[in-house]
């Protein structure tokens, strides 16, 4: 997956959303009533929020997706990475295999020497694992349905992205998911205010921006490699994040 079709899979992926907010945000300007007006943005900051959070999953398994296609073995891979990849040999290690699904050796006959059998094979066999092809799982993307700025702090750690990336809207996502809750729970039944709606998707937004081009430079500048060359350079016309903004 080039760097080109990243940018391209995720500028499309925003702008479909984008416009979707901005006809439902044309409708409700059509009103006259303000009451009315104000239940129409209790709708459109739910969507608001399940645009944040569908964004943020696709740009994490763009990037996934982006990285497997790689095709390098585990060994060449940075070290979260990697922990991404072995989540079925740390499952394993934890809870024994007795289907030796990963370690080719028997189980003991004594049950409780199952797991330290496990753990030692895994020192015998990290050679092995290493060199298998870097296959990194979708599971390992988790927006748990409730997209607060500790999730994605989460998901970019296991990601290898700096934990900070998007630290500058944390107040912003915190405050949407909580009030997006509160309205799906009937905690929360008055009408939104416009500079409320306006100052929460222009936040969204540029973090999707940042997210954006986070990914997009892990994949230019090969991030994900634990021993990088020099950045590839892009093409002239290559799409620049000004144009992502809505």
């Amino acid at each position: 997956m080039t760097v080109n079709e990243v940018w391209a899979q995720l500028e499309t992926d925003m702008k479909w959303r984008q416009d979707e907010l901005r006809a439902l945000s044309n409708l409700q300007m059509t009103m006259k009533d303000n009451v009315e007006k104000g239940r129409l943005r209790r709708v459109l900051l739910v969507m608001l929020y399940a645009h944040a959070e569908g964004f943020c999953k696709i740009a994490f398994l763009t990037y996934i997706n982006a990285v497997n296609k790689v095709a390098m073995t585990c060994s060449s891979a940075i070290e979260p990475l990697v922990a991404a990849a072995f989540s079925d040999v740390f499952h394993a290690l934890t809870y024994g295999d007795p289907k030796q699904k990963v370690f080719p050796l028997p189980p003991p006959p004594d049950n409780k020497l199952i797991i330290f059998a496990r753990q030692r094979e895994f020192i015998t066999e990290l050679p092995r694992l290493l060199a298998r092809p870097l296959e990194i799982p979708d599971t390992a993307v988790n927006t748990e349905d409730n997209l607060t700025s500790h999730v994605v702090k989460r998901n970019l750690y296991r990601l290898g992205f700096p934990e900070d990336l998007l630290s500058s809207y944390d107040a912003e996502l915190d405050e949407l998911v909580k009030r997006r809750n509160n309205i799906a729970h009937g905690a929360d039944s008055d009408p939104v205010k416009e500079s409320d709606y306006e100052r929460l998707r222009k936040a969204v937004f540029q973090a999707m921006d940042e997210l954006t081009l986070g990914v997009v430079s892990a994949v230019e500048n090969t991030n994900f490699l634990r021993t990088r060359p020099g950045p590839v350079a892009l093409p002239a016309n290559n799409p620049r994040s000004d144009s992502l903004s809505g």
